[in-house]
């Protein structure tokens, strides 16, 4: 589990999760990024619920990328950082969060949806659109599987996302 400062490393260790480490800051650097790829073949990134926090993770994944090394993002509700979820709602409600945690792809699509209302039409085929320009970048495999997890989720065909996809991919090219 990477996060941001010692005060959450320090909350995480006390609540028994001991495979905590902190970058200190929103900086990681690849010297960092390859120290840890070197002693864990996952990470779960656990940065701050605010914008910088977030922006963080983002640079994280981005950097993780290059290493082999499989990334998770937990998603923190309840406070905006371990140590306050933990202070307010317990150990049990951060394991919550880790074993929800999402992979990449996973937590790119949540960001692109929550910026729209995917319940209106609009909302739904602009979504679709920026998914489609995401999964466009992933591997076949990811993409097939995706295409049919957001075809189930908002009732649109997987053929049609599929085609928004290779769209998206021809211009990649």
């Amino acid at each position: 589990i990477l996060c941001e400062g010692y005060m959450d490393v320090i909350a995480l260790h006390a609540a028994g999760f001991e495979n905590a480490v902190a970058g200190l800051g929103t900086a990681l650097t690849p010297e960092q990024v390859s120290l840890i790829s070197r002693y864990a073949d996952e990470v779960s990134l656990c940065y701050d619920s605010d914008e910088a926090g977030q922006k963080a993770v983002r640079a994280a994944l981005s950097l993780f990328s290059k290493t082999g090394v499989r990334t998770k993002v937990i998603r923190l509700r309840g406070g905006k950082d371990p140590d306050e979820i933990i202070r307010d709602h317990g150990k049990e409600m951060f394991a919550k969060l880790l074993g929800e945690a999402d992979n990449d792809i996973e937590y790119r699509l949540s960001l692109l949806r929550d910026k729209y209302i995917i319940e209106t039409a609009d909302g739904k085929v602009n979504f679709l659109r920026e998914a489609a320009v995401l999964l466009a970048k992933c591997d076949p495999l990811e993409r097939d599987i995706y295409a049919l997890k957001l075809a189930d989720e908002l009732g649109v065909s997987k053929d049609a996302i599929m085609n928004q996809i290779k769209t998206f991919a021809k211009k990649e090219n």
